[in-house]
């Protein structure tokens, strides 16, 4: 069970450090590699949620908060980054 819950907070951190890392050197191809890299913590961090046991809310609010937060992080800096290319 423990290890469940190190496992969210270490995809949890490695998200938070990408996103950081993508908002600092956003204009480059190094901020479009570190969005996109914030796919594989977000999927452990739904594969940690699903196995921890927590109460109803607080497991649909970290499913809502990772679909919806990293969805529109991935759309907007994909459209971002099309737009600066082309």
């Amino acid at each position: 069970m423990n290890g469940y819950k190190i496992g969210l907070c270490t995809s949890m951190s490695l998200s938070i450090l990408c996103i950081i890392g993508s908002l600092i050197d956003g204009r480059g191809l190094i901020g479009l590699l570190l969005v996109f890299l914030t796919i594989i913590p977000g999927f452990f961090g739904i594969y940690f949620t699903t196995k921890i046991t927590m109460d109803k809310l607080l497991k649909s609010f970290l499913f809502i908060v990772n679909y919806l937060f990293a969805t529109h992080l991935h759309i907007r800096y994909f459209i971002q980054f099309l737009t600066r290319v082309l």
